[in-house]
């Protein structure tokens, strides 16, 4: 790279990509302009460059024995409630034509996200989404279940939820991750769900948006989620199970 004139991170980039000032959304929900790396350029001389000094081979090659894949197919049947919903969603919202002119609306979108919803826990469902339109008649008539049961309701988070459960008690050091960017408002439900099963509060820690909280208490200043990440990765500390949105 040094004989090519590529000496720092700057020079690698004016040679090999192209980038450009945008406009993007902070985790703090701030827009702001940024450098945004679009695509590369010379891309052939890059790959040149690596071909020529790097070597690379595959595990055979390496004489690198790999252990047997075993898939464990996991087959989660929806309840009752997330049937009907999904129903609902499928023949009255998706196929949904509005006689009145003005109504705005986006019927298969707004199907979409009804069934994307469903699909983790009823419980995150409002009364809108269940009567979407002007029109009284396209409405569902399955029962939202409390917030509170959010993970009881959900085949899925009950499957994901009792994982976490059973690899803690097993292994309190291993660091665990739930990744869900929706539903962000009923965090405190799905540790409150675990913590019956015998987990400590003081083990969770949730990060979403510019939020961030240990043992339910919300941490303050901008090093917060810094906090979390340097307890999560310590292995004598008790936060090991990590909750939380797009922003972790």
């Amino acid at each position: 790279l040094e004989q090519q004139n590529i000496k720092d991170l700057y020079n690698f980039c004016e040679e090999y990509s192209n980038t450009r000032l945008e406009l993007v959304v902070t985790p703090s929900n701030d827009v702001k302009l940024s450098t945004v790396m679009k695509e590369f350029n010379n891309l052939n001389g890059l790959q040149n460059i690596l071909k020529q000094f790097i070597d690379k081979v595959d595990g055979e090659e390496a004489d690198i024995v790999r252990p047997d894949k075993v898939v464990n197919p996991v087959i989660i049947e929806p309840t009752d409630v997330q049937k009907e919903i999904f129903d609902f969603a499928a023949n009255e919202v998706f196929t949904y034509k509005p006689e009145n002119k003005e109504e705005k609306c986006a019927p298969v979108l707004q199907a979409m996200n009804i069934l994307r919803i469903a699909a983790l826990s009823p419980a995150l469902l409002t009364e809108k989404h269940l009567t979407p339109f002007m029109d009284p008649e396209v409405s569902c008539s399955a029962v939202i279940p409390p917030i509170e049961e959010v993970v009881d309701c959900s085949p899925k988070l009950k499957m994901c939820c009792d994982s976490i459960v059973k690899v803690w008690k097993e292994n309190p050091a291993c660091g665990q991750v739930l990744y869900m960017p929706e539903g962000t408002d009923a965090y405190p439900h799905i540790i409150n769900y675990m913590v019956k099963q015998g987990v400590p509060r003081e083990v969770f820690a949730t990060i979403e948006g510019t939020d961030a909280t240990i043992g339910g208490k919300k941490l303050k200043g901008a090093d917060a989620r810094e906090d979390i990440a340097q307890q999560f990765n310590d292995k004598k500390n008790k936060c090991k199970i990590l909750i939380g949105s797009s922003a972790i």
